[in-house]
């Protein structure tokens, strides 16, 4: 018979599917697609100006599971090279999000700074290069966490090592632009965390919720088998 409705799973098992000899174009393509669906999720859920309006907010409890997915599901840690794919993976998610989330530095060094077209666009897409680097940092370190200590341990420290990776880089580049926090800035409720927490703790939440998606199109608990279209590779 087959496993209870509810039931966990075979590939939650601690010990690591066997490794792969090597990574399919399928295995990349859907893991730079699901990278660049993040990215663009991300863009949607961050204020422009002025009020937001409550659903776009809300975008972001679920723009980074297209990103969790591809770091915690089984066929990305079968690969050959499962952590340097899968930091090219969150590398490629960070700077797209940053060059569509801070288009206005090109405005700014063309239109104020006089700096040629092309130098603007060079300053942007320098910049998305560099803080891109810790969309990789975080999705490397969930999953050499998952190597290592399996795949729960990787779900219950996500909440965790997101913060701690904005806050390094932002100590690292003085930068606070773009942190996740921002996107629950019309969020009556949560916004009541930050005098003590700061962006940073209501990126914990939001992060955690992401998980909980996660989880569910991991098929821990009660799966959502209508999403499974993401495992097509």
């Amino acid at each position: 018979m087959g496993r209870p409705f509810c039931a966990p799973p075979a590939h939650l098992s601690m010990n690591p599917p066997r490794t792969q000899t090597g990574t399919a174009p399928a295995a990349w393509y859907s893991q730079a697609l699901l990278a660049l669906l993040t990215a663009v999720l991300l863009d949607l859920c961050f204020p422009l100006a002025g009020p937001m309006p409550k659903w776009q907010g809300a975008i972001a409890w679920i723009a980074l599971v297209p990103l969790l997915f591809s770091v915690l599901r089984p066929r990305a840690i079968a690969q050959r090279h499962y952590l340097r794919n899968i930091a090219l993976t969150g590398y490629l998610s960070g700077i797209v999000w940053f060059f569509l989330n801070s288009y206005w530095i090109y405005r700014t060094m063309n239109f104020y700074a006089g700096v040629p077209p092309s130098g603007a666009a060079g300053i942007l897409l320098l910049y998305s290069l560099v803080l891109g680097l810790y969309f990789g940092l975080f999705a490397w370190g969930l999953a050499l966490i998952h190597k290592r200590l399996g795949l729960i341990p990787a779900l219950c420290l996500a909440p965790i090592l997101w913060p701690a990776v904005e806050i390094l880089a932002y100590h690292l580049t003085r930068v606070p632009w773009d942190q996740l926090g921002y996107s629950q800035v019309d969020n009556f409720w949560l916004t009541h965390i930050a005098p003590w927490a700061g962006t940073y703790g209501i990126a914990t939440v939001i992060v955690a919720g992401n998980i909980l998606f996660t989880a569910a199109l991991l098929n821990i608990g009660c799966p959502i088998q209508a999403l499974r279209w993401l495992e097509w590779d």
